[in-house]
């Protein structure tokens, strides 16, 4: 039986050195916003105290997670969370995308939010790379 209901979504944080009051702060900016767009209460995954060249097991949950389709939309603060190194950044969000999530950046205080084009799941091994769309971020 199909029912319908809000979003599945994930936010996911990754802090080093370790940080709990940040990742406190952030969860909850980053849950108002979910529910605030009428997504579900979001499923968390952390990486604290995890620097950004070692294993991130909760990121490896996360892609799982999309991989069985648990999850279609994800929250970060910026792509930097998957990993300092633009293109390895790049290349995680990409592959989320390809499981179809939709990605959304939290702007900040600001009135203007970044989202990522969602793709339906991929059905060849081929990804284009991650181009976010900027809605409302860049002033003229």
């Amino acid at each position: 039986m199909h029912t319908t209901g809000p979003a599945p979504c994930a936010v996911y944080l990754r802090c080093y050195p370790a940080d709990h009051w940040t990742l406190d702060t952030q969860q909850r900016r980053l849950r108002a916003w979910a529910l605030e767009d009428g997504l579900a209460e979001p499923a968390y995954f952390c990486d604290n105290g995890v620097p950004s060249r070692s294993a991130k097991p909760r990121l490896r949950d996360l892609l799982e997670a999309a991989r069985l389709g648990w999850i279609r939309h994800v929250l970060v603060p910026g792509l930097f969370v998957f990993d300092l190194d633009d293109q390895r950044a790049a290349t995680i969000a990409a592959a989320l995308q390809e499981q179809g999530v939709l990605i959304h950046i939290w702007p900040g205080d600001g009135p203007s939010r970044t989202y990522t084009q969602a793709r339906p799941p991929a059905t060849a091994r081929t990804a284009e790379p991650f181009l976010p769309v900027l809605a409302g971020t860049m002033a003229g």
